[in-house]
């Protein structure tokens, strides 16, 4: 299974009025009874139109994610912006927290993580699609942060693990399990502190005073 489009082409309203419904289907019902015929009716398409396009429920629901993933395209431009290693790690918080809540990215994985028994290439390219491309993206960043001294040369697919880790337990596995989850108070704090604890670790060495 795969995002990849068949060779038919519908319009571009067409497209988006069938992602849109396909958005609010699937969160509502759950991808096992989401039913590709009311998506079409919701759309105001034909359900031979969403077939067209899309070969299966599953490459609908891919299509339907990787919208909601491209609403922030990753990270790669921030590697780039100006000020300290402080201010662009916020900057990659700030936006991966609003791709998991704005655009509902943590919603579409509740019901991933729901069907990953039943339909296990789904769930595998989801987590490449949602998990892996972020990340890649991130160490893209962590790289030129490196590259520019704000970083000290070390592994960055490691700590590009450990700060999104810090990130998950904070706020994203809760919100998983709890679909009424409401980000803590003192978020900003904690995102703070734990920015300020891969630093302290991943920093550039003081020179010793001589």
């Amino acid at each position: 299974m795969s995002t990849d489009k068949t060779c038919h082409h519908i319009s571009e309203a067409k497209l988006e009025a069938i992602l849109d419904a396909g958005l609010r289907h699937f969160l509502t019902n759950g991808f096992a009874h989401a039913i590709v015929s009311e998506i079409a009716c919701d759309a105001d398409v034909s359900t031979a139109t969403v077939y067209k396009q899309f070969r299966s429920k599953e490459e609908l629901f891919a299509a339907v994610v990787a919208k909601a993933a491209n609403t922030a395209s990753g990270y790669a431009d921030l590697s780039t912006m100006e000020g300290d290693a402080a201010a662009i790690l916020s900057a990659v918080v700030e936006r991966y927290l609003n791709v998991q809540f704005n655009a509902r990215i943590n919603d579409l994985l509740r019901i991933v993580i729901g069907e990953a028994t039943t339909s296990p290439d789904l769930a595998k390219e989801m987590f490449d699609l949602i998990v892996m491309r972020r990340h890649r993206s991130f160490r893209v960043v962590l790289d030129a942060m490196v590259e520019r001294g704000l970083l000290r040369p070390h592994d960055t697919s490691f700590s590009a693990t450990f700060a999104t880790g810090l990130v998950k337990e904070m706020v994203i596995w809760p919100a998983l399990f709890d679909p009424d989850y409401r980000p803590p108070e003192d978020l900003d704090r904690r995102v703070r502190e734990g920015i300020a604890l891969l630093l302290a670790y991943y920093g550039p060495r003081q020179a010793a005073a001589g």
